[in-house]
């Protein structure tokens, strides 16, 4: 019970953080994670007095147990609370959600590195429940593992490391639901009254690996295959819209309504005849025409079908919308395309680009940046955006990259304040060896006097376009 009621504490907090760095800290989502973090402690303080959240070597310590998992989900909220000067955070019984939400907004606005400093603004707040830590923890990880190994252990998992209750890891379940969705596609060919109930399936299972670990399961999404293109799109897609949600809520019903919208956005295409949308090369005018019938057939298809979330049907009818109202289905009037069919375009639009078909090679992230920041405004709601990148980062999850001093690693996670500056795990040196001890880097620390200490020279898969073409991929 205690190590559950740590976990939602944690969680809640880190949602509360990034919910005020996205928004801003009075956002209704603040104030919900902060009432969802009031209560995980309320629960907590039934044998406690009080909740302390440690930091030792960059891992999170509650009880004098390592937190490795959550280590690297609630990144963000340490290296905050860090900046300020915190070596962790207590807070005492009797906290108030409201307090919660003023912590946060006074972590998030504070401009002093001392945690002496950000107490006494916290009490000059009337926020008596919560203080930093002003001296370094006594207790450190146990299990007689260095922390630098548990923690490159949990960014750099291995397959059966992040499981649900049925035993599923991320590994399994990404080609489970490949599988499903294909089944579910014949099906629906031979009978268009085939049940959506196995759609709901794959949501839930595909929400329940996320909980565990978000950026290992983005980063399968970045493992592009076009001999199974059409399968692989939509749960690439459903994955980076519910990595992007569960930056924001905690609410499961919301994460799988959101996960069903985004596997069923292209639901209409088993309506368009194979021969188009297989095509291996450009549609003709008359082949487009047919092709941009898939968002109208698709929500039809769930408006006539049980259990579907009304979002999704949503979703699949507007995730062609552009910003400024133009794209298709062709409007004749204007109407308020709601946040998560925006998003879902954003996030449409960059799937496909990065990934790979038999007619055309995967964009580079950087590329495909481009292409999402040059149509923020028109084609783009640039809130979406914005949202997009603060959540998965010009680099997203699971992306090599090569850092400015010639060592090459794997993007572990995103860093919300800096897109272009996530955390790195390197496992490769300069000349191309494999490092004996891989480290962890976080590509967003500065130099005293402002700079960067170790910067990202680009994705691997952009320098060797580069280097191929002796131009900028």
């Amino acid at each position: 019970m205690q190590a559950e009621s740590a976990e939602a504490i944690v969680r809640a907090l880190s949602v509360a953080l990034m919910n005020g760095t996205v928004y801003f800290p009075e956002h209704r989502r603040v104030a919900e994670a902060s009432r969802e973090a009031a209560a995980a402690l309320d629960r907590y303080f039934e044998s406690r007095e009080s909740f302390v959240l440690g930091i030792v070597k960059g891992l999170l310590i509650v009880d004098g147990e390592p937190l490795y998992d959550l280590s690297v989900r609630a990144h963000r909220l340490l290296v905050v609370i860090g900046e300020r000067g915190g070596f962790g955070a207590r807070f005492a019984r009797g906290i108030t959600a409201d307090e919660i939400m003023a912590f946060i907004k006074t972590l998030l606005q504070a401009r002093t590195r001392s945690a002496e400093e950000f107490n006494a603004l916290l009490a000059r707040q009337e926020i008596a429940h919560a203080v930093l830590q002003v001296k370094p923890l006594r207790e450190a990880p146990r299990e007689g593992a260095a922390a630098s190994d548990r923690a490159q252990a949990a960014i750099a998992p291995t397959p059966g490391d992040f499981e649900v209750e049925t035993g599923e890891s991320y590994l399994e379940v990404y080609p489970w639901a490949l599988d499903a969705i294909h089944n579910f596609i014949t099906n629906f060919k031979h009978d268009h009254k085939a049940s959506l109930t196995q759609m709901t399936e794959i949501a839930l299972r595909l929400t329940d690996v996320l909980s565990k670990d978000p950026n290992a399961f983005v980063a399968m999404a970045s493992v592009k295959d076009y001999d199974s293109y059409t399968f692989n799109h939509s749960v690439n897609v459903c994955i980076y819209a519910m990595a992007i949600a569960e930056c924001l809520t905690t609410d499961k019903k919301e994460l799988v309504a959101v996960a069903q919208a985004g596997l069923l956005h292209d639901v209409g295409k088993v309506l368009i005849p194979d021969e188009v949308l297989f095509k291996p090369g450009a549609l003709s005018d008359a082949e487009w025409q047919v092709m941009r019938r898939h968002p109208e057939l698709g929500a039809k298809i769930l408006m006539e079908a049980r259990g579907v979330a009304d979002i999704a049907i949503s979703v699949a009818f507007g995730h062609h919308l552009r910003n400024d109202q133009r794209g298709y289905p062709a409007l004749g009037a204007q109407i308020t395309v709601d946040p998560l069919t925006q998003l879902v375009n954003v996030i449409d639009v960059y799937e496909a680009l990065t990934a790979k078909r038999p007619y055309k090679k995967p964009f580079t992230p950087e590329r495909a940046a481009e292409v999402l920041l040059r149509g923020a405004g028109s084609e783009f709601n640039p809130l979406c955006v914005d949202l997009f990148f603060r959540c998965l980062g010009i680099f997203p999850p699971g992306t090599p990259v090569r850092l400015a001093d010639g060592s090459e690693g794997v993007v572990a996670m995103a860093n919300p304040s800096d897109a272009a500056h996530p955390v790195v795990h390197v496992t490769r040196e300069a000349g191309g060896g494999a490092l004996e001890q891989p480290a962890i880097v976080d590509t967003a620390e500065r130099l005293p006097d402002g700079g960067y200490r170790l910067e990202i020279a680009g994705s691997v898969a952009a320098l060797q376009a580069q280097a191929q073409a002796g131009a900028p991929a």
